[in-house]
């Protein structure tokens, strides 16, 4: 399965995308929207 993360937060971003990566999704990531 295919995630975006939108965060603006550089730090969280990072944190949310490697859990989910790690739980096997395929992650895209935004700092903006």
């Amino acid at each position: 399965m295919r995630v975006l993360v939108v965060e603006d937060d550089k730090d969280l971003n990072r944190q949310l995308t490697d859990a989910l990566v790690d739980a096997g999704y395929v992650v895209d990531r935004a700092y903006d929207g």
